[in-house]
């Protein structure tokens, strides 16, 4: 049993450092592309995130430029719509995925496995801020049996 222990302790610890490696990366990734979406002309951005079901999940971007003037690229749009949208941006998809890779680094919790969670990251491109808006979903059971009959009894005699 301590062998099995021990693989456990050595796989949770193998993971937490590689996710502490991958948000390190991210701090150290994320204000280039920050100042590449400021020479766009593009100031500020939300990204909306979605867990769902077993590891599914969404990314909805906005962006804004300098007169806050919006233009969304929603991850379910076909493929075409989205290929204008980064040639607007001036950008290539390759480009934002990798961008989403390091901003998922840095939600260091489960929003993603089943019923998962949702969050807003606002990006301040300018000010190269990042705040991150995280939600979690909870499923919780309340008694109803004061709304219902709760007991039935066959045995009585007619």
């Amino acid at each position: 049993m301590s062998e099995k222990i021990n693989n456990i302790d050595r796989i949770s610890t193998t993971w937490e450092e590689r996710e502490r490696k991958n948000r390190e990366k991210a701090k150290n990734a994320l204000p280039e592309y920050m100042k590449a979406f400021t020479a766009q002309n593009i100031t500020h951005a939300e990204l909306e995130y979605r867990g769902q079901g077993d590891s599914g999940e969404s990314w909805d971007w906005t962006f804004y430029d300098d007169e806050r003037h919006p233009l969304t690229i929603d991850s379910w749009k076909s493929f075409k719509q989205q290929k204008h949208n980064y040639e607007v941006l001036g950008i290539d998809n390759s480009g934002l995925t990798e961008f989403n890779e390091h901003v998922e680094s840095l939600l260091s919790y489960d929003w993603v496995n089943n019923e998962g969670g949702r969050g807003i990251v606002k990006f301040d491109f300018k000010k190269m801020e990042i705040k991150i808006e995280p939600y979690y979903y909870e499923q919780i059971e309340v008694d109803a049996s004061d709304q219902i009959k709760t007991e039935y009894n066959f045995n009585e005699s007619t």
